[in-house]
């Protein structure tokens, strides 16, 4: 095994974590860049006001396409 993978296996946890903001973090950003803004006035429980469909197929296509590909 490389030295560079055996390093981020040691410290898996931190990895994951980093892995998960940076993520979470990506998501939010593109929800603020389609959307204009993460709060709206009137939300009424509306799920998609803040995270549109269109969004949400980006994201989980982009990931299912790199489990294909991988």
């Amino acid at each position: 095994m490389p030295p560079a993978l055996g390093a981020l296996y040691r410290r898996n946890g931190l990895v994951l974590s980093l892995a998960t903001a940076g993520g979470l973090a990506l998501f939010l950003v593109l929800a603020i860049a389609l959307t204009g803004s993460l709060v709206h006035a009137s939300l009424a429980g509306n799920f998609y006001a803040i995270f549109p469909h269109n969004l949400l197929v980006l994201m989980f296509g982009a990931a299912f396409g790199f489990a294909v590909l991988r």
